[in-house]
């Protein structure tokens, strides 16, 4: 399997997950807090699908520098918004998921972060999978 997100510093992968939808995105939080990396400057993610929920989960985990296969431009906006520095191949209109209906209305990423845990918490990780 390809990972479908990277985390990497100077030049190097420290972390990478082949899991769906925002499960990379939840392991990487945790990979960050069990290493105690408080000085995210130099890191770089590279995920393959950035939506809007995946993007205000970047700007609570306090990342700077991005670059996305494909890009949302509900995602773009938010990292515009917090000034992100980005990348991406492919820009499409949006990414057509609950997630990212779920969202298109919040700013918050603190906000983000706790509907989309609860929404984990609630349901089982097959169904969560296939609602996107």
């Amino acid at each position: 399997m390809n990972p479908s997100l990277q985390l990497y510093r100077n030049g190097q992968i420290i972390f990478s997950s082949e899991g769906k939808w925002l499960y990379p995105l939840f392991e990487l939080h945790t990979f960050l807090t069990e290493n105690g990396i408080q000085d995210r400057s130099s890191l770089i993610v590279k995920d393959k699908i950035i939506g809007k929920a995946a993007a205000l989960i970047l700007v609570y985990l306090k990342l700077d520098t991005i670059e996305g296969y494909t890009l949302s431009v509900p995602a773009e906006k938010v990292l515009i918004k917090f000034n992100r520095r980005y990348t991406y191949r492919k820009l499409i209109d949006r990414i057509h998921c609950k997630t990212e209906d779920l969202l298109m209305h919040e700013w918050d990423p603190l906000k983000a972060w706790q509907i989309i845990q609860k929404r984990i918490e609630d349901q089982p990780q097959s169904q969560v999978k296939k609602q996107g």
